[in-house]
């Protein structure tokens, strides 16, 4: 039988932003704040979309495949928008993980320093560079945008929740 490796401790939320500091903070609140925004525009862009959809079978103007330009200049605003607040809100994350990251690198470092003699001789310290690496790089994996989506399909969940009962409240219900 193999047996079963012990399963790798994990590091809690605070542990993984121990080292924010109060730029970095802001920057998180505002970017959780943005992808909630960017998320609900993922679903409003659907009320332009629709009313474009319906105006292209009209037979009111003389081309029938022009649409409102007032919902095609709404879609590319909106368009634009969500484009812009998503690249805010990675560029703030990116920005907060980076100094993170520095100091986990510099606390790593000064780590390994302060160990007693006898901890070199179970470890070997040629394989100290490959294991910081991937230490730091399953710290950045945590610290980047990836934990954001979550708040874009949140806001995309009550924005479509929103809407949905505002649109036809019967099929909110059942949504």
């Amino acid at each position: 039988k193999k047996e079963k490796k012990p399963p790798e401790p994990q590091a809690s939320i605070g542990e993984l932003f121990q080292f924010a500091e109060p730029l970095d903070v802001l920057f998180l609140s505002l970017s959780v704040v943005i992808a909630c925004g960017v998320g609900f525009g993922q679903v409003s862009i659907l009320i332009p979309f629709g009313g474009l959809m319906d105006s292209f079978g009209s037979t009111a103007g003389s081309d029938r495949f022009s649409g409102d330009p007032f919902l095609w200049q709404l879609l590319i605003i909106i368009g634009s928008a969500l484009w812009v607040g998503s690249f805010v809100y990675n560029a703030m994350v990116d920005f907060s993980k980076e100094r993170m990251t520095i100091k986990w690198k510099t606390e790593y470092l000064k780590a390994i320093v302060r160990q007693d003699v006898g901890w070199y001789d179970t470890n070997n310290p040629t394989e100290l560079s490959s294991k910081i690496g991937e230490s730091i790089k399953l710290i950045e994996e945590g610290l980047s945008s990836k934990a954001l989506i979550l708040f874009e399909w949140l806001g995309m969940g009550a924005s479509g929740l929103v809407l949905c009962f505002y649109w036809n409240w019967t099929v909110g219900l059942i949504v």
